[in-house]
């Protein structure tokens, strides 16, 4: 369970507050107990979900950071050949919002992109965009748990993983 006043990353729905813990009647008269979340991002975005949704997690804390960019080079890639069967993955990963599942897919993208690039061919639109989606929900939940902005985030990833551009 969480507070009023903190921080929540809402799957793929990006990063909210909460700012309020209501009763609402759902389905078939059930009144259930529920969070108002406001977007951090999105100001005007409000959404009302259960408070034991299972997709509701803390933002990120500094440590958390830290930890997961330690675990970063040992995160497995996992390349699916089945082009449904690989963007449906990805999309999973991508509406969970979990960061390891996002490094996941943002390794196993990049490392088919290289591969790609020596033999002069391009990654498919699908995989460039889940890649660019992926390292956008990474990025803005590293930078507002740091305090920092999306592009100190990735030079933060990069000074700590002694990573060049």
């Amino acid at each position: 369970m969480f507070e009023i006043h903190d921080y929540v990353r809402y799957g793929s729905f990006g990063l909210f507050q909460i700012v309020d813990k209501i009763q609402k009647t759902i389905k078939n008269g059930v009144v259930k107990d529920c969070y108002v979340l406001y977007g951090v991002q999105q100001v005007k975005t409000r959404i009302e979900t259960p408070v034991d949704n299972p997709g509701l997690r803390k933002v990120l804390s500094m440590e958390d950071i830290d930890s997961l960019i330690t675990k970063m080079p040992d995160i497995e890639t996992n390349w699916i050949t089945d082009k449904k069967k690989r963007e449906e993955e990805f999309r999973n990963a991508l509406r969970c919002g979990d960061c390891i599942a996002l490094v996941r897919v943002m390794k196993t993208i990049y490392a088919v992109k290289e591969e790609k690039a020596r033999n002069r061919k391009q990654l498919s639109y699908t995989d460039h965009s889940i890649f660019e989606q992926a390292q956008q929900q990474l990025l803005e939940e590293i930078a507002f748990g740091a305090q920092i902005s999306v592009e100190e985030a990735d030079d933060y990833i990069r000074k700590k993983l002694s990573i060049e551009e």
